[in-house]
Order: structure tokens, then sequence, then C-alpha cells
């Protein structure tokens, strides 16, 4: 899917990876590729345990982490 978008020349476009398409070898490419990208994951994958763990405890129930629209707390890191 990667190689085909990137040879059909799209450059401004984002995915959004499900249960089972994401991997680190995708997500580097996607980074590589310049593709920006929306993964949900539980947190004791390894590939993202540390990144949950590094910020747990810096978002929850702050104001200005809370999102509205889904009444929840959450940051995006990159």
């Amino acid at each position: 899917m990667l190689g085909k978008a990137s040879g059909y020349g799209y450059k401004k476009m984002g995915f959004i990876l499900d249960r089972g398409y994401f991997s680190k070898s995708n997500i580097k490419t996607m980074d590589r590729l310049g593709y920006s990208f929306v993964i949900m994951v539980k947190g004791m994958y390894d590939l993202i345990n540390n990144i949950v763990l590094d910020n747990k405890g810096t978002f929850e129930n702050k104001l200005s982490k809370h999102i509205d629209e889904y009444d929840v707390y959450g940051i995006t890191i990159k």
C-alpha cells in the first residue's frame, strides 16, 4: 500500500491504521516517505509501552488536555 501511494506520487496524505496493520517496518516506512498516520493500540505492546509509561501522569485529568467532543483526556505523541 505504501509503495503504491508513493509510486502514484501522493505526498500530502495520511493513514489510519487499525489492528494488525501497524508494525515497526510500516511505521519506519511511513516516516521515511513523510506520511502522517494515526494508530490506536493497546498500551502494553512492546512497540509503544515505553512511550505510554514515559507520558503516564502528564495529561490525565488536566483541563488543558481535555477533549470536549469526546469527554476524554489525551495527548498526541510524535
